[in-house]
Order: C-alpha cells, then sequence, then structure tokens
C-alpha cells in the first residue's frame, strides 16, 4: 500500500480542500462543513489525504449527540485518477484509527442509498453492515434513500443505529447554502 499522509483542512488549504471535494463529488458542495470545523462552531474535523505533495482524497471524521459512542465518516473521496490503488483503504484505515484514539466503539457512515454499488463492496469488504435509513424526525431522509454502514472497533457488537437523527436535513442545507449566495 502507498504512504498517505495527512493534514487538517484549515483555513490556509481551504481553497484546496474546496476543489478536491468538488472534483471528487461535482453534485455536492462541503464548504460549510469545512468552515464550521475552522471556526469551532462543531467538533468534526476533515482531513486533506497526500500522496507525496499531491492531494488525492479527504475525509471528515464527527459525532452525532445522540450516539456518542460512534465515530462518523464524512466526505470520504479519492480522485478519479487515483482509484483503485488501495488509498481508499489507506484513508479508511486512518479514519478508524482516528476513532479508536478518540475513545469511539463504533465507526459509521451514510451513503446515497441509489447510486454506490462500489462503496457497498468497499464497505462490505471491511465489514460494514448497513441499514436503510428513515426518520421521522429527519425529513430528508423521505426524500433520499439512505444506508447507514456501521462496524464495531472494540470487542462489542455495534448496535444497529436503528433510525436514529442523522441530521440529514441539515447537511442538505448546508451543501445548498453557497448555490443561494
Amino acid at each position: 500500500m502507498k504512504t498517505l499522509t495527512y493534514k487538517l483542512i484549515t483555513a490556509e488549504n481551504l481553497d484546496e480542500a474546496v476543489a478536491l471535494q468538488n472534483e471528487i463529488f461535482p453534485q455536492c458542495d462541503g464548504y460549510q462543513n469545512y468552515m464550521d470545523a475552522i471556526q469551532g462552531t462543531t467538533q468534526a474535523e476533515y482531513y486533506l489525504a497526500f500522496l507525496d505533495e499531491e492531494p488525492v482524497g479527504l475525509f471528515g471524521i464527527y459525532q452525532e449527540d445522540a450516539e456518542k459512542e460512534s465515530a462518523w465518516l464524512q466526505w470520504f473521496g479519492i480522485k478519479k485518477a487515483y482509484r483503485r490503488q488501495h488509498l481508499g483503504t489507506g484513508i479508511l484505515l486512518y479514519f478508524e484509527y482516528l476513532a479508536k484514539q478518540r475513545g469511539h466503539l463504533f465507526a459509521r457512515l451514510y451513503i446515497d442509498a441509489e447510486r454506490n454499488e462500489v462503496a457497498y463492496g468497499f464497505f462490505r469488504k471491511y465489514e460494514y453492515h448497513s441499514e436503510p435509513y428513515l426518520c421521522e424526525d429527519d425529513p430528508q431522509s423521505s426524500k433520499t434513500p439512505v444506508l447507514i454502514f456501521s462496524k464495531s472497533l472494540c470487542d462489542q457488537d455495534c448496535p444497529a443505529w436503528d433510525n436514529k437523527d442523522i441530521h440529514l436535513s441539515s447537511q442538505v442545507e448546508k451543501e445548498n447554502s453557497r448555490k443561494r449566495e
């Protein structure tokens, strides 16, 4: 596996992070997530992944208030030219390492349930189990089919997320906030 290095997304590399995120996820906008982390209005942290000096991927780590035992993976992606080179594995393992270092027992993430066959296989390969997400308190969950993937990082079984609110509606609002400006 090639050696990756990681840099926290800060005000100094924000433009680089946004450009990479837009390249990987052209339909989405992570700017407000990054700004919230930089400004300290959230406990989330976002990282750029580098192969040598080249930014090749990114990811975030955060927790939901509903259950602090879980670390959540967000904005996980690799540049198209660098896919299928095991770099995603490196980033995922680094995320899991950070989660364990912070005392989290479980790793979780969510993905669009309609367009991610490659992601399904990838996360299942690393022992993540999926469940559908439909939360009465989160209106976006009935508009966007989502799967939650979970994995135990300890010797306990990972409990199902069981449709607790992941605030998908507020995330969609964040992603759309710059479009209105």
